[in-house]
């Protein structure tokens, strides 16, 4: 059985993702802001999407979002992020 303290653990860094998300969703609504998009992902990250391209590592990333931003490539974002099931290991 793990410890208060473990399970305590777990339930931070779930909350800690949950930002996370909610931080992308904020910045793609500001124009695929790229200074703060680069800070949410992790330097060997690759973002990738149909139709938008793929970009690998964190300034390929804002490079790339941030190209979208201000060619309008995607001028609106729609988040579905909500109802997560998050397993932390």
């Amino acid at each position: 059985m793990p410890t208060v303290e473990e399970r305590l653990r777990v339930l931070e860094d779930i909350e800690e993702i949950r930002k996370l998300k909610a931080r992308y969703c904020a910045a793609c609504d500001a124009s695929h802001d790229p200074e703060l998009l680069g800070p949410l992902f992790a330097d060997d990250a690759v973002w990738e999407a149909t139709g938008v391209g793929r970009a690998e590592g964190r300034e390929a990333i804002k490079a790339l979002l941030g190209g979208i931003g201000r060619s309008g490539t995607i001028r609106n974002s729609g988040h579905h992020a909500m109802n997560p099931i998050i397993d932390v290991d």
